[in-house]
C-alpha cells in the first residue's frame, strides 16, 4: 500500500497551479521517495512479498520523473513571464521617451516613418529598449501607430509589437504574436496603459481616434 500511496502522492502537484506547485514539489516528492524506501525495507523483511520491491522502485522513479517534467514546465513558463514583463517595461519606456520628445517639439509625437531615429537622436534611447526579449535578433520589436496623436483618446493604440525592423509604423496588418510564442502581444495605449492582447482580442483594438472626442494623455 505504501508503494501505491507514494505514486499517488507524486502526482498531487499535477492538479495544482504553478505557484502552488513550486511549494508542493519540495514536500510531495521527498515524501513519495521516503515512503518508497520504507516500503522496500518492509518488503525485504517479508520474503513472501519480495515482488513488491519493483513496484516501490517504480514509484520512486515516477515521483522523480514527475518532479523533473513539471519542474521544467514551471521554469519554462517563468521564463516566458519574465520576457513579457521585460517587454512591458521596454514599451512603457518608449512611451516616456515619446512624451519627452513631444515636450521638446511643440507637443508633437515623432514622425512615424522616423520615430526610432528621432528617439535615438533627441532622447538618447538605445539598444535593448527597442527589443522584446522574445526577439533579440531584430533591431526593434515595436511599431508606432501613425494615427495616434498627443490629444487622441487614451484607448487608441500608440505602440505595439511587430516582427522586427526599424522605424516601423502601421496597424493591425503588421502586428505579431511571434515574440510571445503566439499567445499574444503587448500593446501600449495612448493613455499609457499596457495590455497583453490575445489573438482573438485584436479586433477590439482602436487604431484611429474619434474626431469628436479628445482626451488628455497626461
Amino acid at each position: 500500500m505504501c508503494s501505491i500511496g507514494l505514486v499517488l502522492i507524486s502526482f498531487l502537484p499535477i492538479i495544482t497551479f504553478d505557484h502552488i506547485f513550486v511549494k508542493a514539489v519540495p514536500i510531495t516528492v521527498p515524501l513519495a521517495i521516503i515512503l518508497g524506501i520504507i516500503s522496500i525495507f518492509k518488503i525485504k523483511g517479508n520474503k513472501e512479498q519480495l515482488k513488491g520491491i519493483s513496484l516501490s522502485i517504480a514509484g520512486i522513479v515516477i515521483a522523480v520523473a514527475v518532479a523533473v517534467v513539471l519542474g521544467l514546465g514551471v521554469l519554462y513558463r517563468m521564463r516566458s513571464n519574465a520576457h513579457s514583463v521585460a517587454c512591458i517595461a521596454n514599451i512603457s519606456g518608449l512611451r516616456k521617451a515619446i512624451l519627452l520628445y513631444a515636450g521638446d517639439n511643440d507637443g508633437q509625437y515623432p514622425t512615424a516613418h522616423r520615430w526610432c531615429d528621432l528617439l535615438v537622436k533627441h532622447v538618447d534611447v538605445h539598444g535593448e529598449r527597442f527589443r522584446c526579449p522574445g526577439n533579440r535578433k531584430e533591431r526593434c520589436s515595436y511599431a508606432i501607430n501613425p494615427n495616434a496623436e498627443p490629444n487622441s483618446q487614451n484607448d487608441i493604440v500608440l505602440l505595439f509589437e511587430t516582427k522586427g525592423g526599424w522605424n516601423q509604423f502601421g496597424g493591425a496588418e503588421i502586428l505579431t504574436f511571434e515574440n510571445h510564442e503566439g499567445k499574444g502581444c503587448n500593446v501600449l495605449y495612448n493613455g499609457g496603459d499596457v495590455e497583453f492582447v490575445k489573438p482573438e482580442e485584436v479586433g477590439r483594438l482602436k487604431w484611429k481616434p474619434d474626431k469628436n472626442k479628445s482626451e488628455s494623455t497626461e
